[in-house]
């Protein structure tokens, strides 16, 4: 059985990104995990940043955050979503908005949470590991 995995915002920016081994690691996240998982919320994210840091026009953001839907399940945000985030945002001292990322990660069973922004190897209620893709690629442009 595969281990679920869901994907923060950054990752699905860096895949359109210039910097091209943080868009290598994320493009390959996509590609290679079976059942990946996202939200709406980092989809709409992925729009806004989009256009505003990566210059792409309305069109072409709104089509690859269409696109993103043949590679990724994307789960709804309901009042339970809501609920669950802030209880996650309480407990765990983080913005609202990571809060929900987390909150739908462990709604929908996932274990992995593919985050550049949360803290590298952080627990979430004892199910929910953060793994920052980004840091061996770190590790190997120092040697």
């Amino acid at each position: 059985m595969s281990v679920k995995v869901f994907l923060d915002t950054n990752i699905l920016v860096y895949c359109f990104s210039d910097e091209i081994q943080k868009c290598a690691v994320a493009q390959t996240l996509l590609r290679t995990q079976a059942g990946v998982m996202t939200n709406v919320h980092a989809l709409g994210e992925f729009v806004s940043i989009a256009t505003r840091k990566l210059k792409m026009d309305k069109e072409a953001a709104a089509e690859c955050a269409h696109g993103f839907q043949k590679d990724i399940i994307v789960v709804p945000i309901g009042i339970e979503t809501f609920t669950s985030a802030l209880r996650v945002m309480n407990r765990y001292k983080l913005s609202y908005w990571d809060s929900l990322i987390v909150a739908s990660a462990l709604e929908s069973g996932c274990e992995v949470l593919y985050s550049e922004d949360l803290q590298h190897s952080q627990l979430f209620d004892k199910k929910l590991k953060v793994v920052n893709p980004f840091l061996a690629s770190k590790a190997s442009r120092k040697h």
